[in-house]
């Protein structure tokens, strides 16, 4: 075979080989990028990425109709490890005369109560209503927070009123704490006749100083509304001015100076 006609041949080859691979890669399904940004669908007002929050968290800004079913769509904060912290559904709040039914953007609102998490961080997490289940029609924007530190404290004096949210603890001048666990609403539903109206009671985890900086045994005092009202424990007395479903207005005294 002569020379001329093997190099015809390698080129014949090569224009082959670039011929499948140019037909090859044409005919490659497009690849379609997946995005998280929904700012289109949903705009948070408050809190802002990273800001510090605490209960109770109250969450604002818009979203359109598509975002809701029924008006609402769930809200859930989550800590660092993972662990639910809050959930709730967040209401859609239409100005007056108006429709959450809408393309358009419709104010939305919605209230977290929770006792302070064991991470300093968290992610609060709101997804769109998606009544068919259909997974593919999810959607969820992910803002990240930072909780109040463990150790943060308020200085609270014997005889001055202060409030505290759940989960908060008080710190007095000789070691006592006290920290807001929990507050139990036992108050009737509205449009319900109920024997009893019920109340909103506190429930206060209480630690006395001791000498050397040790502490005490925990007790709990359980204040309420409309029962127990002033408690007397462990040598103080702990009076419930004010409550709401996730705060106290609380005043301390020492009992040996109220006799």
């Amino acid at each position: 075979m002569k020379k001329s006609s093997i190099i015809a041949s390698l080129i014949a080859v090569v224009i082959v080989i670039i011929g499948i691979w140019i037909y090859t890669n044409s005919h490659q399904p497009a690849v379609v990028p997946v995005t998280s940004d929904y700012s289109d669908l949903i705009q948070v007002d408050s809190p802002k990425p990273n800001a510090t929050v605490a209960s109770p968290l109250v969450i604002t800004g818009k979203a359109r109709g598509s975002w809701y079913f029924e008006a609402s769509f769930p809200v859930k904060l989550v800590g660092e490890d993972g662990t639910v912290v809050a959930e709730a559904a967040a209401q859609a709040n239409p100005p007056a005369g108006g429709e959450w039914m809408t393309a358009d953007f419709v104010p939305f609102k919605a209230t977290l109560t929770f006792a302070r998490p064991t991470t300093r961080t968290g992610t609060l997490i709101l997804k769109n209503d998606n009544p068919s289940g259909d997974p593919a029609r999810d959607k969820e924007i992910k803002i990240p927070v930072q909780f109040q530190s463990k150790g943060e404290h308020e200085q609270a004096s014997f005889g001055t009123a202060f409030t505290m949210s759940v989960g908060d603890r008080a710190v007095f001048s000789n070691g006592l704490e006290i920290g807001l666990t929990a507050i139990n609403d036992s108050r009737c539903k509205p449009d319900v006749q109920c024997v009893w109206q019920g109340e909103l009671a506190p429930l206060l985890r209480t630690q006395s100083g001791l000498a050397e900086g040790a502490l005490g045994p925990l007790r709990e005092v359980r204040l309420g509304t409309v029962n127990n009202q002033s408690v007397v424990a462990d040598g103080y007395s702990f009076t419930l001015q004010s409550a709401t479903e996730s705060m106290a207005t609380i005043l301390v005294t020492q009992a040996q100076a109220i006799q």
